[in-house]
């Protein structure tokens, strides 16, 4: 796990060397801008779930039948706030442009980004499916290849 770890830490200063080596400083400032608003769309819209989804995961990791309901139902509850959080950006993203940069030039980037959020959602629903079944090789396999994905997307 710590393996993977260092790789996703490398492959962020890659993307960041790329970012200020073709779009400049003022990409970077950019890129960390709609990290920053990515990360709170997704824990505003993600509510909290992905941790209680570990923890009954791993509660019901032995029984089959349960574990795929629970499965399912944090699926869905995540495709739903997923969507939510979709639908509220994409809303308010000139609203949200003028609050971050002062003018609504970047609306379009930030109904773009609103994409980005239903992927991150979905993917810690997974995420926290992988981790409850305390499958840590596919966890560290699932980080190593957002990373690479992350990087190159």
């Amino acid at each position: 796990m710590a393996i993977s770890s260092g790789f996703v830490m490398f492959m962020s200063m890659v993307r960041l060397k790329f970012i200020a080596a073709f779009i400049g400083i003022v990409g970077v400032g950019l890129m960390a801008n709609y990290n920053a608003l990515l990360i709170a769309v997704v824990t505003l819209f993600g509510m909290g779930i992905h941790p209680v989804a570990v923890r009954e995961v791993a509660i019901v990791s032995d029984n089959n039948q349960l574990l795929a309901k629970k499965v399912k139902a944090i699926r869905l509850v995540s495709f739903f706030l997923a969507v939510i959080g979709f639908l509220v950006t994409f809303f308010l993203s000139e609203k949200i442009s003028l609050l971050l940069f002062n003018k609504i030039d970047y609306t379009q980037d930030i109904i773009v980004l609103g994409i980005a959020i239903i992927f991150m959602i979905l993917t810690n629903a997974n995420t926290s499916i992988i981790q409850g079944l305390r499958r840590v090789n596919d966890l560290a396999y699932t980080n190593i290849f957002g990373a690479i994905f992350g990087t190159f997307i």
